[in-house]
């Protein structure tokens, strides 16, 4: 058989059996839709992601932490240890460990590995800052770090 004799063989076929053909047209091109599309939320992730972490810089360490009286999620203090149903002594985990400034100081004084170690401490939500001219809108959001906290967070200070 001719490649002419073939060419003429598959357009009959297209012809004689539409529908066939119409829905094997529509399940390629939702298929090619579906890889393109997936295709792209994969690097549109992967380019947020490096982004994101990119402003962290790759030797970049930062402790965040609450006020004196508050806790991260409750948990049971380092030390601490607790009995299982099968009378086992099991130590707590220190998840919920309240970090102070003095811990989160001397931990950056300790830190040996080569890296930058910053610390910052957010303030309530919802606060006004004010001074004697200017008053902002409660949707303000106050953090305070030391010197390094801008640049591990990849701010510029434009004035100030």
């Amino acid at each position: 058989m001719k490649t002419g004799d073939s060419i003429a063989l598959s357009f009959q076929t297209v012809k004689s059996n539409r529908l066939r053909t119409a829905i094997t047209v529509i399940i390629m091109a939702l298929g090619i839709m579906a890889l393109i599309a997936i295709i792209t939320a994969v690097q549109a992730v992967n380019q947020s992601l490096t982004q994101s972490f990119s402003t962290m810089g790759a030797n970049a360490f930062s402790i965040r932490f609450k006020e004196k009286n508050t806790r991260f999620g409750g948990g049971p203090n380092r030390g601490e240890t607790k009995k299982t149903n099968r009378n086992r002594v099991v130590r707590a985990s220190s998840e919920g460990k309240l970090i102070t400034l003095e811990d989160a100081r001397a931990f950056k004084q300790r830190y040996s590995f080569p890296a930058i170690v910053g610390i910052a401490l957010s303030g309530p939500n919802g606060i006004i800052v004010s001074n004697e001219v200017k008053k902002t809108n409660p949707d303000i959001r106050v953090t305070g770090g030391d010197e390094n906290y801008l640049q591990l967070n990849g701010y510029e200070l434009s004035s100030g």
